[in-house]
């Protein structure tokens, strides 16, 4: 249970500092570019049913938009990803091959 007061959610709102809720982690790598899911259709191919199912068997790692709602998924792991579910070789990221 959350136990921030309502005065403290006034105060936090009033302040922009955000009280209680989910804790949004920044983005691993902020040079990388990162896509969002109908963004990663378009890059595969594939249906947003099939890009979900990716995410959530955990082959393609999400982060959390910086509005704390959206996905974003790392476009180099999706190509690579993409590449090995196809029958080809991985893309290298940080000096080793990323398969699924």
């Amino acid at each position: 249970m959350n136990d921030v007061t309502p005065e403290e959610r006034i105060r936090a709102a009033t302040a922009g500092v955000p009280v209680g809720g989910p804790r949004v982690d920044p983005l691993p790598d902020p040079d990388r570019t990162y896509v969002t899911i109908k963004q990663a259709q378009q890059l595969t191919g594939a249906a947003r049913r099939t890009v979900m199912g990716w995410l959530a068997e955990g082959r393609v790692q999400r982060f959390k938009a910086p509005n704390g709602y959206g996905v974003l998924i790392d476009k180099l792991e999706l190509e690579s990803f993409d590449r090995t579910r196809r029958g080809g070789a991985p893309v290298v990221i940080d000096g080793k091959p990323h398969w699924d």
